[in-house]
């Protein structure tokens, strides 16, 4: 299961930055996604576009878990928005 995620510009800094071990510079996202046992990256990697550089997916096996994630990401400051991304499923043909 997928979770998008867009964030502060702030944020963004920090889920970006290389990770230097220190728990005071740590994202909080990244801290939330990693207690619920997900991993976080770019949705748009390499991107410079100031807009798409602040989107984020989280990617999570069980679906409790990730609904439990989605709750505390909205809650948070730094989060401006967080959803859970649908299966994707084909297209099909409304009845005749």
């Amino acid at each position: 299961m997928q979770i998008v995620v867009k964030v502060t510009e702030q944020e963004a800094a920090r889920l970006l930055r290389p990770q230097e071990g220190d728990a005071a510079l740590e994202s909080s996202v990244l801290a939330a996604a990693r207690q619920a046992g997900a991993a976080i990256a770019p949705q748009h990697p390499g991107s410079v576009d100031p807009i798409l550089s602040r989107y984020f997916v989280a990617s999570i096996a069980e679906p409790d878990a990730a609904e439990t994630l989605v709750s505390a990401l909205v809650v948070m400051s730094e989060v401006e928005g967080a959803f859970l991304k649908p299966d994707e499923e084909p297209a099909t043909t409304p009845p005749a």
